[in-house]
C-alpha cells in the first residue's frame, strides 16, 4: 500500500479514537505502565511467595471469608500485618482464595497496572481535560512525581488504586446525573476501605440528597455480599449472625477505637513510612513511637511530650482540614470546584487518619487534573514546582533505591527514611493540600456566564 493510501486509512482511525475520547495522553501513559510493570510487578512475582507484603493479609480474609472463620482473628492475636478492611472487601477478593495461588497472585499483580492507566483516563475526564498537552503533562507527573506512590502500590499488592478509580469514576458518574451508578461506586470504594465514607458528608453538604441517599442504600446491600461466602460455609442462620459479627467487630473495635481511642496497631505504625498528621506528630514528640520498621528501640525524633496532647492536636488539625474543604463547598457553586474540593475532603480525612502511607497518595493524580483545568497565575509554574517537590522528597529517592536493578549504585535508602522521618514527605502533601484548597476557594464562584445557577456535583 502506497502512502498516500496509507494516510487514509489511517485518518479514519484516529477519527474513531478522538470520538472514543482516548487521547494521545492515555498511550503514554501505557508505555509508562510497562515501565512499573517491568520493576514492581515482574519483581514481585518471585519475591511475593517469601516476604510478608501487604497483600498476604488481604488474601488471609478471603480465605477466612470462605471458610466462614472469623475475619479478624489476626487482629485479636497481635499479628502483624493484619486483615482490616470491611468484610466486604474480602468477599470481593474471596474468589482468588478458591485458585491455586501462584495464579491467584498473578492475576491480582496484573489488575494493578489496568487500573493505573484507568486513573490516569478517569481522571482527565472527571475534570476536563481538553489538550495533549494536559494529558501529557497528567501522565508525566503520574508517571515521574508520583512514581513512589505507584510503585509502592504495586509492589505491595494494595487495594488504594482500586479504590481510587472507583472514587473517580463514582464522582464522574455524578457530574453526568448517573446518579445511582455514582452512588453505587461511592459505596462500594467505601466497603473496601472506609476512607471514602467521608464523602458522604460532601454529598450532604451539597444537599445532593438524592446521591445521598442512594450511596447509604447501596452501602447497606453491599454490607450482604458476605453471606454469598458465610451461607453455604455456615447456614442461613449462621451465616447472618456471623456477618452481623464481623460487621460490629469492624466498626466497634477497628474504625471507633482508631477514631476516639488512637489506637489502630502498635507503635511501629508511627514509623517513617507513615505520613499522616498523627504519626508524624507522635514520631518527632512521642517517646514511645518506633521510628525504624523493624526496631524495637522507641524514642521522640525531636523532644517528648505528652501523647494525649499530640491526639489532640492531631484531631484539630484533621478537623480544621476538614472545615476548611466544608467551607469551600459551601461556597462553591461550580461543578469544578465541588468537585475538586471533594476529593480534598478525601485527601484531608486520609492525611488525619492513624496512618497514611505512600501509596495512599493515589488520589492526588486527580488531584493534579484539578489543578490544570484551573486558571490562576503562573499556574505551570506553581504544579511544576509542586509535582517536583513530590519527585524529590518521594519518588527519587524510591527510584534511586532501584538503582541497584542496573548496578547504578548500592542499595541506600536513607534520604526517603530522613524525609519520612523528621515529617518532610508530610509536609510537602500538606502544601500541596493547601494551595488546592486556596485555588478551590478562590474559583469557587465562577464569573461570567457559567455563574448563571448553582452546578453541583450532579
Amino acid at each position: 500500500m502506497g502512502s498516500e493510501d496509507s494516510a487514509v486509512a489511517v485518518k479514519p482511525l484516529w477519527t474513531v479514537l478522538r470520538r472514543l475520547e482516548f487521547p494521545l495522553g492515555v498511550t503514554v501513559v501505557s508505555f509508562f505502565i510497562l515501565l512499573l510493570l517491568t520493576i514492581s510487578i515482574l519483581m514481585p512475582a518471585v519475591d511475593w511467595p517469601t516476604q510478608p507484603r501487604d497483600y498476604t493479609h488481604m488474601f488471609d480474609g478471603a480465605v477466612r471469608m470462605v471458610l466462614g472463620s472469623d475475619l479478624y482473628h489476626g487482629k485479636k492475636q497481635g499479628w502483624d500485618p493484619f486483615y482490616c478492611y470491611p468484610p466486604t472487601c474480602a468477599a470481593l477478593v474471596a474468589p482468588l482464595a478458591s485458585t491455586h495461588v501462584n495464579l491467584a497472585l498473578s492475576f491480582w499483580s496484573a489488575l494493578h497496572p489496568f487500573f493505573a492507566v484507568l486513573l490516569v483516563y478517569f481522571s482527565g475526564l472527571l475534570f476536563g481535560l481538553s489538550t495533549r498537552r494536559q494529558w501529557l503533562a497528567l501522565c508525566a507527573i503520574s508517571a515521574i512525581a508520583l512514581f513512589s506512590p505507584f510503585s509502592q502500590e504495586f509492589v505491595e499488592g494494595q487495594v488504594n488504586v482500586f479504590v481510587t478509580v472507583l472514587v473517580v469514576a463514582g464522582l464522574l458518574l455524578l457530574r453526568r446525573d448517573r446518579v445511582v451508578a455514582g452512588a453505587l461506586l461511592l459505596a462500594l470504594a467505601t466497603h473496601i476501605k472506609v476512607t471514602p465514607g467521608i464523602l458522604l458528608l460532601v454529598l450532604l453538604v451539597t444537599r445532593q440528597w438524592r446521591a445521598a441517599g442512594w450511596m447509604c442504600a447501596h452501602g447497606l446491600w453491599l454490607a450482604l455480599v458476605p453471606l454469598v461466602w458465610m451461607v453455604p460455609a455456615l447456614g442461613p442462620v449462621n451465616g447472618f449472625v456471623h456477618n452481623v459479627d464481623m460487621h460490629v467487630y469492624f466498626v466497634r473495635d477497628i474504625v471507633l477505637t482508631a477514631v476516639f481511642k488512637g489506637q489502630y496497631m502498635d507503635f511501629s505504625m508511627y514509623r517513617w513510612a507513615n505520613l499522616s498528621v498523627p504519626g508524624t506528630l507522635h514520631r518527632l514528640f512521642d517517646d514511645n513511637a518506633v521510628v525504624a520498621a523493624g526496631s524495637l528501640s522507641p524514642g521522640a525524633v525531636l523532644f517528648g511530650l505528652p501523647p494525649a496532647l499530640l491526639d489532640w492536636v492531631a484531631r484539630l488539625v484533621a478537623l480544621a482540614m476538614l472545615g476548611g474543604g466544608v467551607f469551600v463547598l459551601r461556597r462553591a457553586s461550580s461543578g469544578v470546584a465541588v468537585t475538586g474540593t471533594a476529593l480534598l475532603v478525601w485527601l484531608g480525612f486520609q492525611l488525619g487518619n492513624l496512618v497514611c502511607w505512600e501509596h495512599h497518595l493515589l488520589s492526588l493524580v486527580p488531584l493534579f487534573a484539578f489543578l490544570m483545568v484551573m486558571q490562576w497565575p503562573r499556574k505551570e509554574a506553581w504544579i511544576l514546582l509542586l509535582a517536583g517537590a513530590m519527585f524529590l522528597v518521594l519518588s527519587l529517592p524510591r527510584l534511586w533505591e532501584m538503582a541497584p536493578l542496573f548496578m547504578l549504585a548500592p542499595v541506600d535508602n536513607e534520604d526517603l527514611v530522613r524525609n519520612g522521618k523528621y515529617g518532610v514527605s508530610t509536609l510537602v502533601v500538606l502544601a500541596f493540600w493547601a494551595v488546592s484548597l486556596y485555588h478551590a476557594w478562590k474559583h469557587a464562584v465562577p464569573t461570567g456566564p457559567a455563574a448563571q445557577g448553582k452546578e453541583s456535583v450532579t
